[in-house]
């Protein structure tokens, strides 16, 4: 290969990585928004997700949850139902990306714990399986399916912040 190939397949090379370095920042982007519930950031859902999405992108949680389609759906969503949700911590893990071109493949594992606006304290875990769009404004989300594989309730809650009391042991 002379001088020119080389250097055209590095910056394919270097490409490819931008591309998985800035869909891992849109999923972190995703959790930031979602997350909340401590000092500093009083409750979760505060961002605005459904910026993260193409204007048709769908959000996919059935049967768990519903599905939402179009940013103004997604935004709809967030903001007269998740935003009660007091606590919300997502954790998501062994991403495994395939870009090809200007569209992307993906699937995530999830751990999710949340208050819910009852009180209530439920575990999630399942996959994500996304596709995304290199746009204008960078990688956004085509779709997100948010495939819960558990459901569990925590009795005792998720702890204290380190600025409030730890509850009495029982």
């Amino acid at each position: 290969m002379d001088l020119t190939g080389q250097v055209a397949a590095l910056a394919a090379q270097v490409r490819a990585l931008q591309d998985l370095m800035e869909i891992r920042r849109l999923k972190s982007q995703y959790v930031k928004c979602n997350d909340g519930g401590w000092p500093g950031r009083p409750t979760s859902h505060m961002g605005s997700m459904d910026e993260l999405f193409v204007e048709d992108g769908i959000w996919d949680g059935r049967p768990a949850l519903p599905m939402k389609a179009g940013r103004a759906s997604i935004k709809d969503w967030v903001e007269s139902e998740l935003r009660a949700v007091p606590f919300a911590i997502h954790n998501v893990m062994n991403d495994f990306i395939e870009v090809d071109g200007d569209t992307a493949r993906g699937t995530w594992q999830y751990v999710l714990m949340a208050t819910m606006p009852d009180g209530e304290h439920l575990g999630f875990s399942g996959n994500y399986h996304e596709t995304y769009v290199r746009t204008l404004e960078g990688w956004r989300f085509q779709t997100i399916r948010a495939e819960t594989t558990r459901i569990w309730r925590q009795e005792q809650g998720w702890g204290a912040a380190p600025s409030e009391p730890a509850a009495p042991a029982s």
